[in-house]
Protein backbone atom coordinates (compact mmCIF):
# COMPACT_ATOMS: atom_id res chain seq x y z
CA UNK A 1 0.00 0.00 0.00
CA UNK A 2 1.51 3.24 -0.97
CA UNK A 3 1.41 6.02 2.01
CA UNK A 4 0.67 8.69 -0.45
CA UNK A 5 -3.05 9.95 -0.39
CA UNK A 6 -3.58 7.35 2.29
CA UNK A 7 -6.37 8.51 5.29
CA UNK A 8 -4.50 9.05 8.73
CA UNK A 9 -6.96 5.51 9.44
CA UNK A 10 -4.76 3.58 6.87
CA UNK A 11 -1.58 4.85 7.97
CA UNK A 12 -2.09 3.55 11.46
CA UNK A 13 -3.65 0.61 10.55
CA UNK A 14 -0.45 -0.17 7.88
CA UNK A 15 2.09 0.34 10.52
CA UNK A 16 0.23 -1.77 12.83
CA UNK A 17 0.51 -4.87 9.96
CA UNK A 18 3.64 -3.82 8.51
CA UNK A 19 5.29 -2.69 12.36
CA UNK A 20 6.82 0.55 10.49
CA UNK A 21 6.59 2.82 13.73
CA UNK A 22 7.29 6.19 11.08
CA UNK A 23 3.99 5.51 9.81
CA UNK A 24 2.27 6.57 13.25
CA UNK A 25 5.07 9.77 13.38
CA UNK A 26 3.67 11.00 10.46
CA UNK A 27 0.55 11.13 11.73
CA UNK A 28 1.58 12.65 14.75
CA UNK A 29 3.03 15.45 13.31
CA UNK A 30 -0.07 16.36 11.10
CA UNK A 31 -1.84 16.29 14.36
CA UNK A 32 0.68 19.06 16.27
CA UNK A 33 -2.10 21.11 17.17
CA UNK A 34 -4.44 18.65 18.43
CA UNK A 35 -4.83 18.38 22.25
CA UNK A 36 -4.08 15.27 24.07
CA UNK A 37 -7.32 14.08 24.54
CA UNK A 38 -8.26 14.72 20.80
CA UNK A 39 -4.91 12.54 19.73
CA UNK A 40 -5.91 9.45 21.92
CA UNK A 41 -9.51 9.87 20.64
CA UNK A 42 -8.70 9.26 17.23
CA UNK A 43 -5.84 6.50 17.79
CA UNK A 44 -8.62 4.92 20.34
CA UNK A 45 -11.15 4.69 17.26
CA UNK A 46 -8.68 3.42 14.99
CA UNK A 47 -10.07 0.17 13.92
CA UNK A 48 -9.24 -2.26 10.40
CA UNK A 49 -12.34 -3.84 8.81
CA UNK A 50 -12.73 -6.89 11.69
CA UNK A 51 -13.48 -3.97 14.31
CA UNK A 52 -9.46 -4.89 15.65
CA UNK A 53 -8.54 -1.67 17.12
CA UNK A 54 -4.49 -0.88 16.74
CA UNK A 55 -3.04 -2.98 19.45
CA UNK A 56 -5.03 -5.95 18.72
CA UNK A 57 -3.53 -5.59 15.16
CA UNK A 58 0.04 -5.09 16.30
CA UNK A 59 -0.40 -8.13 18.55
CA UNK A 60 -1.54 -10.46 15.97
CA UNK A 61 1.09 -9.36 13.15
CA UNK A 62 4.28 -9.18 16.03
CA UNK A 63 4.56 -5.33 15.59
CA UNK A 64 6.61 -5.07 18.62
CA UNK A 65 8.39 -1.14 17.81
CA UNK A 66 4.81 0.33 16.31
CA UNK A 67 3.26 -0.71 19.82
CA UNK A 68 5.80 0.75 21.54
CA UNK A 69 5.35 3.85 19.98
CA UNK A 70 1.78 3.57 20.48
CA UNK A 71 2.30 3.38 24.17
CA UNK A 72 3.58 6.74 24.08
CA UNK A 73 0.72 8.23 23.23
CA UNK A 74 -1.09 9.76 26.22
CA UNK A 75 -4.37 8.43 27.43
CA UNK A 76 -3.66 5.43 25.05
CA UNK A 77 -6.24 2.88 25.38
CA UNK A 78 -4.53 -0.44 26.66
CA UNK A 79 -7.75 -2.84 26.44
CA UNK A 80 -9.77 -2.07 24.12
CA UNK A 81 -12.37 -5.51 23.23
CA UNK A 82 -12.05 -7.31 19.61
CA UNK A 83 -15.69 -7.24 18.20
CA UNK A 84 -16.41 -10.56 17.91
CA UNK A 85 -14.86 -12.53 21.38
CA UNK A 86 -13.84 -9.18 22.81
CA UNK A 87 -10.30 -10.24 23.27
CA UNK A 88 -7.87 -7.70 24.56
CA UNK A 89 -5.02 -7.41 23.15
CA UNK A 90 -2.93 -9.45 25.54
CA UNK A 91 -5.65 -12.23 24.44
CA UNK A 92 -4.01 -11.73 20.83
CA UNK A 93 -0.71 -11.47 22.25
CA UNK A 94 -1.01 -14.73 24.13
CA UNK A 95 -2.33 -16.49 20.70
CA UNK A 96 0.42 -15.00 18.59
CA UNK A 97 3.02 -16.37 21.03
CA UNK A 98 0.97 -20.19 21.08
CA UNK A 99 0.78 -20.29 17.50
CA UNK A 100 3.87 -18.25 15.77
CA UNK A 101 6.45 -16.95 18.11
CA UNK A 102 6.98 -17.64 21.32
CA UNK A 103 9.84 -15.41 21.92
CA UNK A 104 8.71 -12.36 20.45
CA UNK A 105 4.96 -12.90 21.90
CA UNK A 106 6.79 -12.72 25.30
CA UNK A 107 8.62 -9.52 25.00
CA UNK A 108 5.12 -8.40 23.48
CA UNK A 109 3.28 -9.22 26.36
CA UNK A 110 6.28 -7.76 29.21
CA UNK A 111 6.09 -4.65 27.14
CA UNK A 112 2.09 -4.63 27.16
CA UNK A 113 1.68 -5.34 31.30
CA UNK A 114 4.83 -2.65 31.63
CA UNK A 115 2.72 -0.51 29.72
CA UNK A 116 -0.84 -0.84 31.69
CA UNK A 117 -2.45 -3.53 29.77
CA UNK A 118 -4.95 -5.56 32.33
CA UNK A 119 -4.06 -9.50 32.65
CA UNK A 120 -7.24 -9.98 34.45
CA UNK A 121 -10.17 -8.74 31.82
CA UNK A 122 -11.76 -11.96 30.31
CA UNK A 123 -13.05 -12.35 27.32
CA UNK A 124 -16.66 -13.12 25.73
CA UNK A 125 -15.33 -16.62 27.18
CA UNK A 126 -14.96 -15.78 30.33
CA UNK A 127 -11.10 -16.05 29.89
CA UNK A 128 -8.12 -14.39 31.08
CA UNK A 129 -5.26 -13.85 28.94
CA UNK A 130 -3.24 -16.18 31.14
CA UNK A 131 -6.01 -18.74 30.46
CA UNK A 132 -4.81 -19.43 26.77
CA UNK A 133 -1.03 -19.61 27.93
CA UNK A 134 -0.02 -23.15 25.99
CA UNK A 135 3.19 -24.74 27.48
CA UNK A 136 4.64 -20.78 28.54
CA UNK A 137 5.60 -20.97 31.66
CA UNK A 138 7.39 -17.46 31.28
CA UNK A 139 4.33 -15.82 30.15
CA UNK A 140 2.28 -17.23 32.51
CA UNK A 141 4.53 -15.78 35.44
CA UNK A 142 4.86 -12.38 33.54
CA UNK A 143 0.98 -12.34 33.42
CA UNK A 144 0.37 -13.28 36.68
CA UNK A 145 2.81 -10.76 38.69
CA UNK A 146 1.50 -8.40 36.72
CA UNK A 147 -2.13 -9.12 37.90
CA UNK A 148 -0.39 -8.92 41.54
CA UNK A 149 1.00 -5.78 41.05
CA UNK A 150 -1.74 -4.27 39.77
CA UNK A 151 -3.89 -5.58 43.24
CA UNK A 152 -1.51 -3.71 45.30
CA UNK A 153 -3.14 0.05 44.99
CA UNK A 154 -0.05 2.48 45.49
CA UNK A 155 3.07 1.47 43.85
CA UNK A 156 5.61 3.39 41.64
CA UNK A 157 4.74 1.72 38.43
CA UNK A 158 1.13 2.48 39.27
CA UNK A 159 0.66 4.98 36.47
CA UNK A 160 -1.76 3.32 34.30
CA UNK A 161 -5.25 1.60 35.20
CA UNK A 162 -7.33 -1.26 33.69
CA UNK A 163 -9.44 -1.63 31.57
CA UNK A 164 -10.95 1.57 30.28
CA UNK A 165 -14.52 1.73 31.67
CA UNK A 166 -16.15 1.88 28.12
CA UNK A 167 -14.11 -1.47 26.92
CA UNK A 168 -16.53 -2.85 30.30
CA UNK A 169 -19.88 -1.77 28.88
CA UNK A 170 -18.72 -2.65 25.17
CA UNK A 171 -18.67 -6.18 26.45
CA UNK A 172 -22.10 -6.09 26.22
CA UNK A 173 -22.54 -4.64 23.23
CA UNK A 174 -24.26 -6.97 20.85
CA UNK A 175 -24.70 -9.64 23.38
CA UNK A 176 -28.25 -11.32 22.22
CA UNK A 177 -29.24 -12.27 26.09
CA UNK A 178 -29.11 -8.34 26.86
CA UNK A 179 -30.39 -5.66 25.30
CA UNK A 180 -28.23 -2.69 26.21
CA UNK A 181 -27.94 0.58 25.11
CA UNK A 182 -25.01 3.23 26.61
CA UNK A 183 -24.97 6.72 26.82
CA UNK A 184 -22.16 8.21 27.25
CA UNK A 185 -23.45 12.49 28.47
CA UNK A 186 -24.31 14.52 31.68
CA UNK A 187 -28.05 13.91 32.92
CA UNK A 188 -28.93 17.38 33.55
CA UNK A 189 -32.76 17.24 33.84
CA UNK A 190 -35.54 14.77 34.90
CA UNK A 191 -38.82 16.04 33.96
CA UNK A 192 -40.58 13.15 35.95
CA UNK A 193 -43.89 14.38 35.17
CA UNK A 194 -43.31 13.39 31.28
CA UNK A 195 -41.00 10.82 32.37
CA UNK A 196 -38.39 12.40 30.46
CA UNK A 197 -34.38 12.53 31.28
CA UNK A 198 -32.47 15.18 29.50
CA UNK A 199 -28.28 14.41 28.72
CA UNK A 200 -25.98 16.46 27.80
CA UNK A 201 -23.72 14.24 25.33
CA UNK A 202 -20.09 14.55 25.08
CA UNK A 203 -20.40 16.51 21.49
CA UNK A 204 -22.27 19.21 23.62
CA UNK A 205 -25.74 18.29 21.79
CA UNK A 206 -28.51 17.32 24.15
CA UNK A 207 -30.84 14.19 24.13
CA UNK A 208 -33.98 13.33 25.54
CA UNK A 209 -34.25 10.04 26.84
CA UNK A 210 -38.04 9.01 27.53
CA UNK A 211 -38.72 5.92 30.41
CA UNK A 212 -40.93 3.25 31.45
CA UNK A 213 -38.74 2.94 34.80
CA UNK A 214 -36.02 5.05 36.32
CA UNK A 215 -33.06 4.13 38.72
CA UNK A 216 -31.21 7.05 39.86
CA UNK A 217 -27.86 6.04 40.73
CA UNK A 218 -25.48 8.92 40.07
CA UNK A 219 -23.67 8.60 43.06
CA UNK A 220 -21.76 11.51 45.14
CA UNK A 221 -18.60 14.12 44.44
CA UNK A 222 -16.22 14.95 46.80
CA UNK A 223 -14.02 18.27 47.41
CA UNK A 224 -10.95 16.04 45.95
CA UNK A 225 -10.88 15.14 42.64
CA UNK A 226 -8.92 12.34 43.23
CA UNK A 227 -12.16 10.28 45.28
CA UNK A 228 -14.64 10.61 42.19
CA UNK A 229 -15.36 10.08 38.87
CA UNK A 230 -16.98 13.77 38.12
CA UNK A 231 -15.43 14.10 35.02
CA UNK A 232 -14.56 10.55 32.84
CA UNK A 233 -11.94 8.16 33.62
CA UNK A 234 -8.72 9.73 31.55
CA UNK A 235 -9.34 12.84 34.12
CA UNK A 236 -9.54 10.79 37.14
CA UNK A 237 -6.28 8.95 35.61
CA UNK A 238 -4.47 12.32 34.71
CA UNK A 239 -5.43 13.45 38.40
CA UNK A 240 -3.62 10.47 39.67
CA UNK A 241 -0.45 11.23 37.68
CA UNK A 242 -0.30 14.85 38.61
CA UNK A 243 -0.26 13.58 42.27
CA UNK A 244 1.85 11.06 41.74
CA UNK A 245 4.51 13.23 39.96
CA UNK A 246 4.12 15.59 43.08
CA UNK A 247 4.65 12.75 45.80
CA UNK A 248 9.03 12.88 45.54
CA UNK A 249 8.84 16.80 45.80
CA UNK A 250 6.89 16.70 48.91
CA UNK A 251 8.22 17.63 52.03
CA UNK A 252 4.98 17.83 53.60
CA UNK A 253 1.28 16.82 53.49
CA UNK A 254 -1.97 17.73 54.63
CA UNK A 255 -5.12 15.49 54.52
CA UNK A 256 -8.41 17.01 56.12
CA UNK A 257 -10.86 14.36 57.09
CA UNK A 258 -10.67 11.85 59.28
CA UNK A 259 -13.43 9.03 57.94
CA UNK A 260 -12.18 6.27 55.71
CA UNK A 261 -10.99 8.05 52.70
CA UNK A 262 -8.88 10.42 54.52
CA UNK A 263 -7.52 7.78 56.68
CA UNK A 264 -6.78 5.23 54.26
CA UNK A 265 -5.24 7.87 52.01
CA UNK A 266 -2.75 8.84 55.16
CA UNK A 267 -2.07 5.32 55.84
CA UNK A 268 -0.86 4.52 51.81
CA UNK A 269 1.14 7.69 51.15
CA UNK A 270 2.55 7.33 54.84
CA UNK A 271 4.23 3.86 54.04
CA UNK A 272 4.58 4.83 50.83
CA UNK A 273 6.65 7.85 51.61
CA UNK A 274 7.84 6.96 54.78
CA UNK A 275 7.91 3.55 55.29
CA UNK A 276 6.20 1.87 59.10
CA UNK A 277 8.71 2.11 62.04
CA UNK A 278 10.16 -0.70 63.38
CA UNK A 279 8.42 -4.04 65.63
CA UNK A 280 8.57 -2.28 69.14
CA UNK A 281 8.75 1.03 68.33
CA UNK A 282 4.94 2.84 68.68
CA UNK A 283 5.67 6.02 66.46
CA UNK A 284 7.94 6.84 63.39
CA UNK A 285 10.73 8.97 64.45
CA UNK A 286 11.56 11.62 61.58
CA UNK A 287 9.06 11.09 59.06
CA UNK A 288 10.52 11.87 55.41
CA UNK A 289 7.35 13.43 54.75
CA UNK A 290 5.33 14.67 57.96
CA UNK A 291 1.80 14.11 57.00
CA UNK A 292 -1.04 15.65 59.04
CA UNK A 293 -4.86 14.85 59.14
CA UNK A 294 -7.51 17.11 60.52
CA UNK A 295 -10.49 15.91 61.59
CA UNK A 296 -13.60 18.02 63.18
CA UNK A 297 -15.22 15.11 65.55
CA UNK A 298 -13.62 13.57 69.14
CA UNK A 299 -12.48 10.53 67.32
CA UNK A 300 -11.34 9.49 63.54
CA UNK A 301 -13.11 6.62 61.92
CA UNK A 302 -17.02 7.89 64.30
CA UNK A 303 -18.39 4.92 62.90
CA UNK A 304 -16.20 2.63 64.61
CA UNK A 305 -15.65 1.62 68.45
CA UNK A 306 -13.25 4.79 70.55
CA UNK A 307 -10.78 1.78 70.64
CA UNK A 308 -10.57 1.05 67.35
CA UNK A 309 -9.93 4.69 66.34
CA UNK A 310 -7.66 4.57 68.73
CA UNK A 311 -5.68 1.30 67.62
CA UNK A 312 -5.81 3.18 63.97
CA UNK A 313 -4.37 6.32 65.32
CA UNK A 314 -0.93 4.58 66.40
CA UNK A 315 -0.98 2.71 63.27
CA UNK A 316 -0.85 5.84 61.58
CA UNK A 317 1.58 7.06 63.96
CA UNK A 318 4.18 4.04 62.90
CA UNK A 319 3.64 5.59 59.37
CA UNK A 320 4.84 9.24 60.05
CA UNK A 321 1.24 10.73 60.56
CA UNK A 322 0.06 12.86 63.09
CA UNK A 323 -4.10 13.45 64.19
CA UNK A 324 -5.55 16.58 65.21
CA UNK A 325 -8.67 16.55 66.60
CA UNK A 326 -12.05 18.52 67.31
CA UNK A 327 -10.93 21.44 64.82
CA UNK A 328 -12.14 22.27 61.30
CA UNK A 329 -10.34 23.72 58.55
CA UNK A 330 -11.55 27.46 57.66
CA UNK A 331 -9.43 28.01 54.77
CA UNK A 332 -7.19 26.25 52.23
CA UNK A 333 -5.54 28.87 49.84
CA UNK A 334 -3.59 27.65 46.98
CA UNK A 335 0.20 29.01 46.01
CA UNK A 336 -0.99 31.99 43.11
CA UNK A 337 -1.06 31.27 39.53
CA UNK A 338 -0.96 27.12 39.88
CA UNK A 339 -3.15 25.50 37.25
CA UNK A 340 -3.40 22.64 39.48
CA UNK A 341 -4.17 23.30 42.77
CA UNK A 342 -4.35 19.36 43.63
CA UNK A 343 -0.57 19.69 43.74
CA UNK A 344 -0.12 23.03 44.58
CA UNK A 345 1.88 24.12 48.19
CA UNK A 346 -1.30 25.44 50.31
CA UNK A 347 -1.60 27.60 52.93
CA UNK A 348 -4.11 25.96 55.62
CA UNK A 349 -5.73 27.57 58.21
CA UNK A 350 -7.58 26.24 61.15
CA UNK A 351 -10.96 27.32 63.05
CA UNK A 352 -8.68 27.87 66.33
CA UNK A 353 -6.40 29.40 64.03
CA UNK A 354 -3.51 27.15 63.59
CA UNK A 355 -2.05 27.45 60.25
CA UNK A 356 0.09 24.91 58.14
CA UNK A 357 2.11 25.74 55.15
CA UNK A 358 2.18 22.35 53.06
CA UNK A 359 3.08 21.01 49.93
CA UNK A 360 0.24 18.63 48.88
CA UNK A 361 -3.27 19.39 50.42
CA UNK A 362 -6.08 16.62 50.36
CA UNK A 363 -9.63 17.46 51.15
CA UNK A 364 -11.55 14.39 52.39
CA UNK A 365 -14.54 15.72 54.29
CA UNK A 366 -17.56 14.04 53.27
CA UNK A 367 -19.34 14.41 49.58
CA UNK A 368 -22.33 15.75 47.83
CA UNK A 369 -24.85 13.99 45.97
CA UNK A 370 -25.11 14.25 42.29
CA UNK A 371 -28.65 15.50 42.45
CA UNK A 372 -28.60 18.97 40.77
CA UNK A 373 -30.43 17.98 37.85
CA UNK A 374 -33.49 16.65 39.70
CA UNK A 375 -36.37 18.76 40.93
CA UNK A 376 -36.26 20.06 44.54
CA UNK A 377 -39.75 18.04 45.35
CA UNK A 378 -38.12 15.24 45.04
CA UNK A 379 -35.38 15.69 47.14
CA UNK A 380 -34.36 14.77 51.06
CA UNK A 381 -32.96 18.16 53.16
CA UNK A 382 -29.57 16.93 52.80
CA UNK A 383 -29.88 16.85 49.09
CA UNK A 384 -30.62 13.34 48.25
CA UNK A 385 -33.18 11.68 46.40
CA UNK A 386 -36.45 10.90 48.96
CA UNK A 387 -36.52 7.28 48.40
CA UNK A 388 -38.65 4.72 50.62
CA UNK A 389 -36.68 3.05 52.76
CA UNK A 390 -38.23 -0.19 52.43
CA UNK A 391 -38.86 -0.72 48.71
CA UNK A 392 -36.57 2.09 47.37
CA UNK A 393 -38.71 3.30 45.27
CA UNK A 394 -38.92 7.32 44.74
CA UNK A 395 -42.83 7.72 45.50
CA UNK A 396 -43.25 12.06 44.87
CA UNK A 397 -41.35 10.94 41.20
CA UNK A 398 -44.49 8.71 39.92
CA UNK A 399 -44.40 4.39 39.34
CA UNK A 400 -41.40 2.49 38.45
CA UNK A 401 -38.61 5.27 39.98
CA UNK A 402 -36.00 4.22 42.18
CA UNK A 403 -32.95 5.52 43.78
CA UNK A 404 -29.68 3.69 45.45
CA UNK A 405 -26.80 3.69 46.54
CA UNK A 406 -24.62 7.94 47.81
CA UNK A 407 -27.52 9.59 45.62
CA UNK A 408 -30.26 8.25 47.69
CA UNK A 409 -31.56 8.59 51.28
CA UNK A 410 -32.61 5.20 51.78
CA UNK A 411 -29.22 4.52 53.98
CA UNK A 412 -25.86 5.73 55.39
CA UNK A 413 -23.86 6.14 51.84
CA UNK A 414 -21.45 2.52 52.51
CA UNK A 415 -20.42 0.02 49.87
CA UNK A 416 -21.92 -3.44 51.47
CA UNK A 417 -25.28 -1.02 52.19
CA UNK A 418 -25.55 -1.25 48.24
CA UNK A 419 -24.59 -4.48 47.38
CA UNK A 420 -27.58 -5.76 49.67
CA UNK A 421 -29.72 -3.55 48.15
CA UNK A 422 -29.39 -4.43 44.57
CA UNK A 423 -31.48 -7.52 44.86
CA UNK A 424 -34.32 -5.92 46.61
CA UNK A 425 -34.59 -3.11 44.04
CA UNK A 426 -34.03 -5.66 41.49
CA UNK A 427 -36.87 -7.40 42.18
CA UNK A 428 -38.95 -4.67 43.38
CA UNK A 429 -38.49 -3.19 39.35
CA UNK A 430 -39.62 -6.77 38.17
CA UNK A 431 -42.80 -6.51 39.94
CA UNK A 432 -43.86 -3.15 39.21
CA UNK A 433 -42.75 -4.75 35.52
CA UNK A 434 -45.21 -7.47 35.47
CA UNK A 435 -47.90 -5.43 36.79
CA UNK A 436 -47.69 -2.87 34.79
CA UNK A 437 -47.92 -5.26 31.66
CA UNK A 438 -51.39 -6.27 33.71
CA UNK A 439 -49.67 -9.57 35.80
CA UNK A 440 -52.40 -10.13 38.55
CA UNK A 441 -50.28 -8.90 42.32
CA UNK A 442 -50.82 -12.55 43.16
CA UNK A 443 -49.01 -13.73 40.01
CA UNK A 444 -46.39 -10.84 40.32
CA UNK A 445 -45.81 -11.42 44.02
CA UNK A 446 -44.94 -9.46 46.80
CA UNK A 447 -42.30 -6.62 47.57
CA UNK A 448 -39.11 -7.08 48.38
CA UNK A 449 -38.30 -5.13 51.67
CA UNK A 450 -34.66 -3.27 52.50
CA UNK A 451 -33.41 -2.67 56.30
CA UNK A 452 -30.15 -1.00 57.08
CA UNK A 453 -28.54 -2.80 59.50
CA UNK A 454 -27.30 -0.43 62.46
CA UNK A 455 -24.68 -2.69 63.77
CA UNK A 456 -21.19 -1.31 63.73
CA UNK A 457 -19.66 -2.39 60.30
CA UNK A 458 -16.60 -0.86 58.68
CA UNK A 459 -13.20 -2.01 57.10
CA UNK A 460 -10.37 0.81 56.66
CA UNK A 461 -6.82 -0.67 55.95
CA UNK A 462 -3.82 1.32 56.82
CA UNK A 463 -1.10 1.44 55.13
CA UNK A 464 -0.17 -2.39 53.04
CA UNK A 465 -0.53 -4.62 56.21
CA UNK A 466 -2.73 -3.08 59.05
CA UNK A 467 -6.04 -2.13 58.95
CA UNK A 468 -8.78 -1.63 62.09
CA UNK A 469 -13.00 -3.18 61.21
CA UNK A 470 -15.56 -4.66 62.42
CA UNK A 471 -18.15 -6.77 60.86
CA UNK A 472 -21.90 -6.82 61.76
CA UNK A 473 -20.80 -5.40 65.24
CA UNK A 474 -17.55 -8.37 65.96
CA UNK A 475 -14.47 -6.57 66.00
CA UNK A 476 -11.69 -7.68 63.22
CA UNK A 477 -8.50 -8.72 63.74
CA UNK A 478 -5.72 -6.31 61.69
CA UNK A 479 -5.14 -9.37 59.54
CA UNK A 480 -8.55 -9.85 58.67
CA UNK A 481 -9.58 -6.29 57.46
CA UNK A 482 -6.20 -6.58 55.46
CA UNK A 483 -6.91 -9.88 53.54
CA UNK A 484 -11.16 -8.72 52.75
CA UNK A 485 -10.29 -5.24 51.55
CA UNK A 486 -6.50 -3.97 51.82
CA UNK A 487 -4.93 -6.36 49.63
CA UNK A 488 -6.29 -4.99 46.99
CA UNK A 489 -9.39 -2.27 47.87
CA UNK A 490 -12.14 -4.97 46.98
CA UNK A 491 -11.29 -5.18 43.29
CA UNK A 492 -11.44 -9.42 43.91
CA UNK A 493 -15.00 -8.24 43.74
CA UNK A 494 -15.40 -6.36 41.11
CA UNK A 495 -15.20 -9.31 38.59
CA UNK A 496 -18.62 -10.35 39.58
CA UNK A 497 -20.81 -7.24 40.13
CA UNK A 498 -19.45 -5.84 36.42
CA UNK A 499 -20.83 -8.97 34.92
CA UNK A 500 -23.90 -9.12 37.12
CA UNK A 501 -22.76 -12.33 38.34
CA UNK A 502 -23.04 -11.38 42.30
CA UNK A 503 -26.63 -11.07 41.92
CA UNK A 504 -27.12 -13.89 39.23
CA UNK A 505 -29.42 -16.44 41.20
CA UNK A 506 -33.25 -15.40 40.60
CA UNK A 507 -34.78 -12.87 42.69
Amino acid sequence: MADEGASPRELVVEACRRDQPHLVEQVLEDMETKSNEEVAEFFNGVTDSMGNHALHICASYGSYDTMDSLFDIQYFECDPFTRLDKDTPLHVAVRYANEKDAELGLEMIKMMCEAGCDPRVRNKHGQKPADLVYNNPKIKTVLSQTEYVLAEGLTNNADNGSAHDSAIFEQYQGDPTRNFRFIHGTATRVNHAERQVSVCLSSETTETVEYHALVIATGSTTPSPLFNLKRDSMGLRAEWTALRKALPMAKSILIAGGGPAGIETAGELGEHLNGRAGWFCGKLANPKVPITVVTSGSQILPILRPSLASQAEQYLAQVGVTVIKNVRVKDAIPSAGVENALTSKTTVVLEDGQTFNTDLYIPATGMSPNTDFLDRSLLASDGRVNTNTSTLRVEKAGPRVYAVGDASDYARATVHFIVEAIPILCANIKRDLLLAEGVDEGSAGEDRTYKEDPSETQLVPIGRSKGVGAAYGWQLPSFAVWLMKGRDYWLWTTEKLWSGEQWSKKL
